[in-house]
């Protein structure tokens, strides 16, 4: 791979600082590019500082695969943001380089960053590349907790058939790859003993061998696999969480619930009290113009608030008032739905009611055997009304068309208008 620009200038390398404690570093390879990874896969010595940070350099004899040595370096701003990091590469400041890493860069930092890398440097995230440090690497070996990742393959036919190793072996394994996956004395081979059988480990060809019997397995270091030990506890935690938290939920409920009553309480207090205040502003305002003696000056028609009582009493009246045994168009009125309420007060209409009605209660007194005459709407409807059921005074309902409204309310009914083909008749 290339770097982005060739650098040419003359390097700042320094002594290390006395109070410096280089670290030992592991690097286990990568999973982007096979000879990538075998190139850097090792153990990083540091050598040097370079500008401002460490220089490390990989143990051993140069790569098998390109014959290079291989160093791991920072490189400042002087040529830009893009430059501007850590980098793996056969020299310092070269064109060849491997992995790009842009943590770490501030001043006040001198160690590598261990996650971050990309390989090749202007490619994609690599998670494998994790650089460790020997005290990182001496952690590892003296957990006895290694995430479980090795596997070999099971079937006698050599398929696909991957199975978790056992929990001596996988970590027999893991330190090994720790240390940076190498064999013996040089060599790509070691031994590990599990379970009373003695196993040969090629590291190269990722193969194991049972030395007694000879049978050889593929392995592999795949993805971490849950250790059942370990979940144990963690699941048990987690369900006495999850149980906690379901308490709450339903504590919670319990109060959402008991929130929600009080909310359709409150509304309906605020609505019985908006009804009773608007019943009543009705009232006064119809009493106002008759105390200050100015009838004649109010409104003919008065347009009542849609939350006026009177809409769901008139309505609900309506609906009472239509005969059981009648149907057709008379069971309309099951249905009705109020959408407009108008109050008239008209004081020459009322004074010739009020004039007509003394004179009727007049003739009835001369006459005996007047007949009762009741009305089909409810009293509750009008319940401010007085009437006299002495003269038959009952509530009527009169239907009409839209465009005769004005005319009633101004100058009342007149019979000689009534249709004759009403549905109860003229009227």
């Amino acid at each position: 791979d290339q770097q982005p620009s060739a650098r040419k200038r003359k390097l700042d390398d320094a002594a290390m600082p006395k109070d410096f404690l280089e670290p030992v570093l592991y690097v286990p390879g990568c999973s982007n590019s096979e000879t990538v990874s075998s190139i850097l896969k090792g153990k990083y010595t540091a050598v040097s500082w370079h500008h401002g940070k460490p220089l490390y350099k990989k143990e051993g004899l140069p790569s098998e695969k390109d014959n290079v040595p291989v160093v791991l370096y920072f490189w400042d701003s002087r040529d830009g943001d893009k430059n501007h990091g850590w980098w793996f590469g056969p020299k310092e400041g070269g064109e060849r380089v491997w992995a790009y890493n842009f943590f770490n860069r501030d001043h006040q930092t001198v160690t590598v960053p261990a996650f971050g890398w990309k390989v090749p440097h202007d490619g994609v995230l690599d998670t494998m590349l994790c650089i460790t440090t020997r005290s990182q690497a001496t952690d590892k070996r003296n957990d006895s907790t290694f995430e479980l990742r090795w596997e070999f393959v099971a079937s006698a036919d050599g398929q696909d058939d991957w199975q978790p190793m056992s929990k001596d072996m996988n970590d027999a394994l893991e330190k090994r790859w720790a240390d940076g996956w190498r064999g013996d004395n040089g060599t790509d081979t070691f031994h590990v003993h599990s379970n009373g059988f003695t196993y040969g480990i090629d590291c190269y060809c990722m193969v194991q061998w049972n030395v007694r019997t000879h049978r050889r397995r593929n392995i592999r270091r795949g993805e971490v696999r849950p250790d059942v030990n370990t979940m144990l506890p963690k699941l048990a935690e987690k369900d006495a969480q999850v149980e906690s938290l379901q308490s709450e939920r339903n504590s919670l409920a319990e109060d959402n619930k008991e929130l929600i009553a009080k909310v359709k309480q409150l509304e309906t207090e605020k609505n019985a009290l908006e009804k009773s205040q608007a019943d009543h502003a009705t009232q006064m305002m119809l009493e106002e113009a008759w105390r200050m003696n100015s009838q004649l000056q109010t409104q003919t028609c008065t347009e009542l608030h849609h939350w006026d009582a009177a809409f769901s009493n008139i309505q609900q009246a309506l609906v009472e008032a239509c005969p059981a045994d009648h149907y057709g168009d008379c069971r309309r009125m099951l249905k009705v739905s109020i959408t407009g309420l108008q109050q008239i007060r008209n004081v020459d209409l009322w004074k010739a009611y009020d004039f007509q009605k003394e004179r009727v209660r007049k003739e009835l007194e001369r006459r005996d055997g007047v007949p009762t005459v009741a009305s089909a709407l409810p009293s509750r409807v009008c319940k401010w009304a007085h009437l006299d059921t002495k003269l038959n005074e009952i509530l009527l309902i009169h239907g009409t068309t839209k465009d005769r409204i004005d005319q009633i309310a101004t100058f009342g009914f007149d019979e000689r208008l009534a249709r004759e083909s009403g549905l109860y008749g003229q009227g």
